[in-house]
This record gives structure tokens, sequence and C-alpha cells, in this order.
């Protein structure tokens, strides 16, 4: 989140780094995402990739197949994806991850939607947080390698209960570096000429909206306060289990 002024966390939750002149960005760093389903692909589908009638399917392909046919909140199956240790919301550099509810009945996809969910969980976690030392949302930008799944990104947008604003290209950092200097406008034109200083801001502006399912999200505003109870009983749970090494 972008402020005018420097906002803190009591609780050291959040970072506030310098932006520009009086520009503060806020926010929360999290140790797990996409490497989450690097991880599930390696032990969960080890074949690789499989001939289609379509062509080649890789196994990120076939994990996000098998989850899309799975309802939300992964029938009482839940994933805390902190298989990195994690940082905001924790800052638990030994925390570890965990399946909670694991049943016979549950699934490849059940396993694969409560591991995507967990991630998401986590980053509305962070998100309330900013929230709470920041003030309230008006408009939630979206990028990264998760919107190449069309589930993942449907799925941020349910649980987020939000309209999402996804822009065009996927090189957010190096565009919001050209923003920043967009301030100074004799050292954009020193760099780039006219028409690619056209080209940049369009593709700035330019944005997708992912729109929520408004009954899904009404679904998850169920699931997420039972994933934020386990999260926080499973930190008693680490401390017992490092106790007994």
């Amino acid at each position: 989140m972008v402020t005018n002024h420097i906002v803190l966390d009591a609780e050291g939750r959040t970072f506030c780094y310098y932006l520009s002149k009086d520009r503060w960005v806020i926010g929360g760093a999290v140790n797990n995402g996409g490497n989450v389903m690097s991880w599930l692909t390696s032990i969960l589908y080890p074949e690789g990739s499989k001939i289609m009638d379509n062509g080649i399917e890789t196994r990120l392909e076939q994990l996000n197949r098998f989850a899309e046919t799975i309802k939300p909140g992964a029938e009482g199956l839940f994933f805390l994806p902190y298989l990195n240790g994690e940082r905001a919301p924790l800052w638990e550099s030994e925390a570890t991850g965990s399946f909670i509810g694991l049943a016979s009945r549950h699934t490849t996809g059940h396993m694969v939607r409560a591991a995507m969910e967990g991630v998401l969980f986590n980053l509305y976690d962070v998100w309330q947080i900013i929230q709470e030392v920041g003030g309230p949302s008006k408009t939630i930008n979206v990028t990264g390698g998760f919107l190449n799944s069309p589930l993942w990104k449907q799925m941020i947008a349910d649980i987020f209960g939000r309209t999402m604003q996804q822009p065009t290209s996927f090189e957010s950092s190096c565009l919001g570096a050209i923003l920043i200097g967009k301030g100074t406008e004799e050292v954009i034109e020193t760099v780039v000429s006219y028409e690619e200083k056209e080209l940049i801001e369009d593709t700035v502006e330019s944005k997708i909206s992912i729109q929520y399912n408004e009954q899904t999200a009404t679904d998850y505003k169920k699931i997420i306060p039972v994933y934020q109870k386990l999260a926080k009983e499973m930190t008693k749970v680490r401390g017992m289990l490092n106790e007994a090494q």
C-alpha cells in the first residue's frame, strides 16, 4: 500500500520503505507462494509432462486441472504453506507447513486446492494487517506468475472478495521503477523516445479486471476464519514439536 506518510506497525509485522517524495510503501513479505506449487509438483506428480490430445500438458497444468474439480475449502482440508519458514504475518523462521484435516476421501486435487488456498489465505492475513495500519484498500493490483493459472487468479478475487486489477504487463517491478522516475520528466525523456514514453504510460494504465464470484466469496468468508484459527493453534503445536526433538 502506498501512503503519503510513514506508517509503522507497533508489532513490527509490516515494512515501511521510502518510495519517492511524500510517498512510502507499506507491506508484508512472504516466503511461500509459487515455490509451494513447485514442491507439490515434485512429490505429487513426479512423472513430468504428459502427452494430451491437444498437446503436452505440464505438471503444473495437470495439478491445476485436478484442483479445478474441487470446491472451495477442499472438503475440510487445510494447508499451512510455511514450507520455508515465514516472514509476514508470522515472522517465524522455523515455521513449517501442515496439511490439516486429511482423510481418505481426499485426492490429489484436494491437496492441490488446499495448498493454493493456503498461500492465498496467508496473503489475505497480510492484507488485513496492512489495512489495520494503513487504512482500507481502495484498489488491489495483482501481478506475478500465479496469474498464469486461471484458477489461482480467480481464487484470489474470490478469497479477498474484491475485484482485482491485473496489469497487462508482468514486468511490474521494472514498470514500478519507471513510474517512480516519471515524477522527474526530464529523466524519462533522456532515456526513451516520446513514442516509447507513451507506450510505457499506456502499459501502466492498461489493466484487466478480475471479477469475484459473490457466492464463492461468501463461502470463503466462512472458511477463512477456520484457517486463521488453525494457523494460531499450529504455532503452539510447532512449539511442542520443537521440544520433542
